[in-house]
């Protein structure tokens, strides 16, 4: 914890020289690197990241900032005319001289957002459990580390495993049973419950339908998800969406994954679209962080995951669910 506090006390000095005199993309240059080291640093040293990071007050001016647009955008009447409920005003990061751009590109979440999480893992997470209950003290406490109650067989709301890849899980099992076994063992029996796993698809909405619309509105489709890569590919295949899926982001890419924003940076370089052009819909903290760290031209989260509206605080909206989705 040591090294964590010195590297906020470092990021503090640094944000008071900087915070007046840097424009929008230096300051955000700025968050998202001290972001993305404050995570790795937190899952080195089995910290829970959101908690943590929500007090700082690097991250504080950046919903600050965030509020204010989306408080313009309001005044200006470029928000659009609502159609649904809000479950809560939107809520922003730095202003925009621009106005609001025509969304060319909509990036979605998979896991909690396209289809339910708790049919998706609930097997997954009792498996893993499973696997390792003589590994450790007290197997209740062990699935609330990994954000999962055993008694309730539910997911613990903002819990890391709604929301890791899959090799962040395993580096997160790695540290709660104190090295025991090596990164690689762990990555083994865990690839092994997944493949044996026949997990039920449910969706939230009639998702080939409304992927049917965008399409013929001339919108791409993109998705980002932390799942891999195998089982995104099966789940969006059982939906009937994957042949309009222009472009697939997964976990296992190899590659830095959310809340950074690099994943929503390749999926619009890739198609050819600007983030300013871009949409992103995603029930999690770390789809939301990601989203505004990449300076999204709009950002939407959804209730139907696992997290409470104040951890999607950035978003310009805030749903039930992608039923009630409209651009």
């Amino acid at each position: 914890m040591d090294h964590i506090n010195f590297f906020l006390q470092e990021v503090e000095k640094s944000r008071r020289q900087i915070s007046d005199s840097v424009g929008v993309d230096g300051y955000m240059k700025f968050v998202s690197t001290n972001y993305i080291m404050l995570h790795y640093l937190c899952q080195q040293h089995s910290i829970d990241f959101y908690p943590l990071v929500s007090k700082q007050e690097f991250f504080i001016e950046c919903v600050k900032k965030r509020k204010e647009e989306i408080k313009e955008k309001e005044k200006s009447g470029s928000i659009g005319k609502e159609r649904g409920k809000r479950v809560k005003k939107s809520l922003p990061m730095e202003k925009r001289e621009e106005k609001r751009e025509e969304i060319k590109l909509v990036i979605f979440d998979k896991d909690g957002t396209l289809v339910h999480n708790n049919f998706l893992f609930q097997e997954y997470c009792t498996k893993i459990i499973e696997t390792f209950k003589n590994d450790v003290e007290d197997v209740q406490k062990f699935g609330e580390k990994l954000g999962f109650d055993m008694k309730e067989s539910k997911f613990v709301q903002g819990g890391m495993i709604a929301m890791a890849s899959r090799s962040q899980v395993c580096q997160k099992v790695v540290s709660i049973l104190g090295n025991k076994y090596s990164l690689l063992q762990i990555e083994e029996k865990l690839s092994r419950i997944e493949t044996s796993s026949e997990t039920t698809v449910v969706e939230f909405t009639d998702t080939k339908e409304l992927f049917v619309s965008l399409k013929k509105k001339g919108i791409k489709i993109g998705i980002c998800t932390s799942d891999d890569r195998k089982n995104s590919l099966n789940h969006l295949a059982r939906i009937g969406v994957l042949k309009m899926v222009d472009y697939l982001k997964c976990g296992d890419d190899n590659k830095i994954n959310k809340p950074s924003p690099e994943p929503i940076h390749e999926i619009c370089v890739e198609l050819g679209v600007s983030p300013r052009n871009t949409c992103v819909v995603g029930d999690t903290f770390y789809d939301i962080h990601s989203a505004t760290l990449a300076n999204c031209g709009r950002i939407v989260g959804v209730l139907s995951g696992n997290s409470i509206p104040d951890q999607l605080q950035e978003s310009d909206i805030i749903i039930k669910s992608i039923a009630s989705f409209f651009l």
